[in-house]
């Protein structure tokens, strides 16, 4: 059998699986600190998803989002990361940001901004509290479309 078949299927089954995860819950998200060198002060948190698959365990964004990528699922998963990321925070004290990873694809939909803004308003989160990192990918991906996003995005004020 031909090993890339076999990586293929695997994949599709985790891309159908992770769907089945969103609607079920099982899906979560971590906050790794950062933390300022000079003061040693905690600036904001990192959103970072993890699975809690069923049968699996826990699995880290290594085993989630290069599958969730290859089967075009990241705008789908960036959603949820972005407005429960975003919820959670908007509990946090105001001093502290929030950073969230963003995939190319979640570039290339064209909503990034539209997402983070409608979030921002329903939880109330200064969009100034919010920064997104993006890929190297992500920049070369699709330059017109990652730069449109990165206007829409400064103009909202992340």
């Amino acid at each position: 059998m031909n090993p890339n078949l076999n990586l293929k299927h695997k994949s599709t089954e985790i891309g159908s699986q992770l769907l089945a995860a969103l609607d079920r819950h099982e899906l979560e998200l971590y906050f790794q600190p950062i933390v300022e060198l000079g003061t040693c002060r905690t600036r904001g948190f990192e959103a970072l998803v993890r699975w809690n698959h069923p049968e699996r365990g826990l699995l880290g964004p290594g085993e989630i989002i290069p599958p969730a990528e290859q089967l075009g699922l990241m705008p789908q998963i960036g959603t949820f990361i972005l407005q429960e990321a975003i919820r959670i925070a908007a509990t946090w004290p105001r001093h502290l940001r929030l950073a969230i990873n963003v995939s190319a694809q979640q570039f290339k939909t064209g909503e990034l901004a539209r997402c983070i803004r409608l979030a921002a308003a329903e939880y109330h989160l200064a969009p100034y509290r919010i920064e997104i990192e993006l890929t190297e990918t992500a920049l070369v991906a699709d330059i017109a479309a990652t730069r449109k996003s990165l206007q829409q995005l400064a103009r909202l004020g992340c």
